[in-house]
């Protein structure tokens, strides 16, 4: 199991776990996403090709530490039909076609958006790796005062497989 916090420079929090195989059902999904705000959570599950529900609430922490809040049903959303605009399966199809075409313009999202995506579950192994916490810049995208981390950002490539600096 890995859990990772996520502070931002605004002092908000995102916590992040990644759990194994033997895990255990919660809300309903055991293999899925949930995602907890200040005015709700969602939860994504996979068991339901890909179905998705929002639950609108508004969280008050007791001084006990617990919280508790009056739950509301919020939309509900579908994405696992393979045939759907926004399945996973279209979603993967399209990039692989976009990857057989070469023409990035045909993605169904910006490619900034998986980057920005994907980095939070690469910095949280970097810092899982080296047993410890960091702090990223992300304008310049290198840690903070830290280049033993900073040599996790990037992979040493052989020849004829070497990555331009500027892509």
């Amino acid at each position: 199991m890995q859990h990772i916090e996520f502070e931002y420079r605004d002092g908000r929090i995102l916590q992040f776990e990644v759990r194994g195989l033997g895990t255990n059902d919660e809300a309903g999904v055991r293999i899925g996403n949930l995602i907890y705000g200040s005015n709700g959570w969602m939860k994504l599950h996979n068991e339901d090709e890909g179905i998705g529900e929002a639950f609108l609430s508004q969280v008050q922490i007791r001084p006990s530490g617990f919280s508790s809040y009056n739950e509301e049903p919020g939309p509900k959303f579908s994405g696992g039909d393979g045939d759907a605009p926004n399945s996973v399966v279209s979603h993967f199809k399209n990039f692989l076609d976009c990857m057989e075409s070469r023409r990035w313009q045909d993605l169904n999202g910006d490619i900034l958006e998986g980057h920005l995506s994907s980095s939070l579950c690469h910095l949280g192994n970097i810092a899982c790796r080296l047993k410890r916490s960091l702090q990223f810049n992300p304008e310049n995208e290198v840690f903070v005062g830290d280049d033993e981390a900073d040599l996790y950002l990037t992979k040493a490539y052989r020849t004829p497989y070497l990555l331009p600096e500027t892509v």
